[in-house]
């Protein structure tokens, strides 16, 4: 994801600014740069070429090194927070690929976005690696905040979500139960001979009946839903079976993104009420 994509996923979501390139640098000054005037009575050019037109301007080191260091994360929220408009929560979520069943909150999509926009500022590179979904269901979690650089991906410009079911399985022993991703291509590479991998259970616990599942080809913007049986084992505990997403030559598509398509499962022993004594 470029900043001219992100940009203009948000902005019809924003109310109360005028256009595009106050949009731009409104966002930058919240960010901390003052290399743009929000004025509206100023001329906008350049901003308006880093977000609109068949060929934007490129986020340029000159200008992300107008930025402080770190940004102005919580200046980025607090802008978001103020004009994305509330009635529309859950259209601006489905535009970075969240689903509808995941509950819209206007904060978690703040922080998500202004996380986003800190990659994009600090980054060496022009496209980074979309984790607005991502982010969104951590911050809804309130799980721990992972370090930025882990979420480059194999391939330049590649981003996944993997949405599905239920945040943590409750099991009996010696059961099974099907687990069904919503894979979503949210970057600009097509995936072509990609496959889903079971590498482990963390601690000794559940096994995927099928350890590798072929993912069909899917085009940027596509979505697919994917399946896997799991064999609860008879061990009691929670438990995180991991998998991963690996292209043709087996190479993990997202090496420093460990948990995109891990299935957490809490398993109990439910003794049967109704079994003979």
């Amino acid at each position: 994801m470029d900043f001219s994509q992100c940009s203009k996923k948000i902005y019809p979501y924003c109310k109360g600014i005028q256009n595009q390139s106050i949009f731009v640098a409104k966002l930058f000054r919240a960010g901390g740069s003052k290399n743009f005037s929000d004025s509206p009575y100023d001329s906008h050019e350049y901003e308006k070429k880093l977000i609109s037109g068949t060929k934007p301007k490129p986020l340029t080191d000159k200008l992300k090194q107008t930025f402080p260091s770190p940004v102005d994360v919580a200046g980025i929220e607090a802008f978001f927070m103020e004009c994305i408009d509330e009635d529309r929560i859950p259209e601006a979520m489905n535009a970075y690929g969240i689903p509808d069943t995941i509950e819209p909150d206007k904060n978690c999509l703040s922080a998500a976005l202004a996380r986003q926009y800190q990659l994009l500022f600090e980054s060496p590179d022009i496209d980074v690696e979309d984790i607005i979904s991502t982010e969104y269901r951590r911050l809804l979690a309130d799980e721990p905040e992972d370090d930025l650089i882990q979420f480059k991906p194999l391939y330049k410009g590649d981003s996944a979500s993997a949405y599905g079911g239920e945040q943590e399985y409750q099991k009996n022993t010696d059961n099974s139960f099907r687990h069904v991703w919503e894979l979503r291509n949210t970057g600009t590479v097509t995936w072509e001979g990609r496959k889903l991998v079971f590498i482990k259970t963390y601690k000794t616990g559940p096994l995927a009946e099928q350890t590798v599942i072929q993912i069909p080809k899917m085009e940027p913007g596509t979505h697919k839903k994917i399946a896997v049986v799991m064999q609860t084992r008879g061990k009691e505990g929670r438990f995180c079976c991991h998998f991963e997403m690996q292209d043709s030559d087996g190479k993990n598509c997202f090496p420093n993104h460990n948990s995109m398509f891990d299935i957490k499962v809490k398993i109990d022993f439910i003794p049967d009420v109704n079994a003979e004594v």
